[in-house]
């Protein structure tokens, strides 16, 4: 297999729920790959964090936890699951898409910043 490499791509993706998609998109190391504005269960969005292709559970229990501490009063569950490899899945009201998507842009720094001091040892 010849050597790859990550690259940001633009897609098409449900007109409201874009702005998530793009706020998710802007992390490092989240890869985004199903999304539905208003399924009949809501609106959802799978990812992966880490490695697309073989995302770890320590890295993955981390983001879905940053996820879970941001999203806090926001009607939306944020779950690991098993769907062919570990996976995020992040469920909720299509009203509060929006919401969502500020509370993920105005915790970024800080999430980038708990990562790379952990990095470190500190």
């Amino acid at each position: 297999m010849d050597k790859q490499k990550t690259v940001k791509v633009n897609a098409l993706v449900d007109d409201r729920i874009a702005v998530l998609i793009s706020a998710l998109s802007d992390f490092d190391n989240v890869y985004t790959y199903e999304s539905c504005e208003n399924s009949t269960l809501g609106a959802y969005v799978c990812l992966h964090y880490g490695s697309p292709a073989e995302p770890l559970l320590m890295d993955t229990v981390q983001f879905a936890d940053f996820l879970a501490k941001v999203l806090d009063g926001i009607n939306c569950t944020v779950s690991i699951e098993w769907l062919t490899r570990l996976t995020i899945v992040l469920k909720l009201n299509p009203d509060a898409i929006s919401d969502v998507a500020s509370r993920l842009v105005c915790h970024k720094t800080a999430f980038e910043y708990d990562r790379h001091d952990k990095a470190l040892g500190s």
